[in-house]
């Protein structure tokens, strides 16, 4: 969920991963780990250096209410379910996704 929040927060900053990591002093791919939710768990300093990196406070991960508040509007929803219903696994979706963002640079 932490890296969930954190590339919510890039996103609305329209900061890339690159971008934030120097900004914040971590490693790229560390930074990349947490946000896809690998085996990567983050460290409180880490965290602490990332929210500081988006001007966000300390614990500014840890309040989740204006994301989970967020609803899904009902176009990506049915692109959601469509994906789905035509077999597209999650992680050729994340493939599909992670290659568009590299083109445009955001990834």
């Amino acid at each position: 969920m932490i890296g969930i929040r954190i590339r919510y927060e890039r996103h609305e900053q329209s900061v890339t991963i690159p971008e934030l990591a120097a900004k914040a002093g971590v490693e790229e791919e560390c930074l990349r780990a947490v946000e896809e939710g690998g085996n990567q768990t983050p460290s409180v300093s880490f965290l602490e250096k990332v929210a500081k990196g988006l001007d966000l406070p300390p614990d500014g991960f840890l309040d989740n209410s204006s994301l989970e508040d967020e609803e899904l509007d009902t176009e990506w929803l049915a692109l959601v379910e469509t994906a789905m219903d035509s077999g597209v696994t999650k992680e050729a979706f994340r493939r599909f996704l992670e290659e568009q963002m590299r083109k445009r640079g955001g990834f």
